[in-house]
């Protein structure tokens, strides 16, 4: 296996599984821990990774390794137009309430789009289309079936975490948009990535019919 590839794979995991340690990534990404050991020292030599030092009741201490900061930026900005940067020059400028309001647009932007590729009345299809859309802006989403009449939407990745730290609000304006697109439909947020979770974690219901 390519260097890069384990790399990324180790990223990947960390993304997904908050934090593991070295004989949990070595088993996951099938490679000796010696191996994984050389490349959690270059991606902290990156300041990509961080370690956390976790006493055991018997034996020594274990390393438990997350991503940092830099780690969790590496997987955002790819997809989204807005910039922190722009966005504090307009707050400075003209106040918070011009934030809200490009906001408010931007869903209505979004909203448009999405219904566009959503064309089916059936429930299930309509979900599994958002489930679509989302991993293709770069959510790494993961949906599941609860019941005919119920999904677990679940978000890896978050492409706006930058902007989502500094304008908590825009979090709201993703349940609502989920809301706006899912005829009939509950949509509510169970966990967030920005509050500290692996991943946001949606649970969609159907209206009773």
């Amino acid at each position: 296996m390519k260097q890069s590839s384990t790399k990324d794979m180790i990223l990947l995991l960390l993304k997904k599984n908050k934090s593991l340690t070295i004989a949990e990534l070595a088993e996951k990404v099938a490679v000796s821990e010696i191996a994984v050991r050389k490349h959690i020292h270059f991606l902290e030599h990156d300041k990509l990774v961080k370690a956390t030092v976790v006493r055991q009741p018997i034996g020594r201490p274990v390393n438990y390794y997350e991503l940092s900061v830099k780690g969790q930026e590496a997987f955002t900005n790819h997809y989204e137009s807005f910039s922190v940067g722009l966005l504090n020059d307009i707050e400075k400028l003209y106040g918070k309430p011009m934030v809200y309001e490009l906001f408010h647009h931007r869903s209505k932007r979004m909203e448009e789009e999405y219904k566009r590729h959503m064309t089916s009345d059936s429930f299930r299809d309509q979900v599994e289309e958002l489930a679509a859309i989302q991993e293709r802006k770069g959510y790494m989403v993961e949906l599941e079936k609860q019941n005919d009449k119920a999904y677990t939407l679940k978000q890896y990745n978050c492409p706006i975490w930058n902007i989502a730290q500094h304008y908590k609000s825009i979090c709201g304006h993703e349940v609502k948009l989920f809301s706006d697109v899912l005829a009939d439909s509950d949509v509510k947020a169970e966990k967030t990535i920005i509050s500290g979770e692996v991943c946001c974690t949606f649970q969609i219901t159907q209206k009773s019919q």
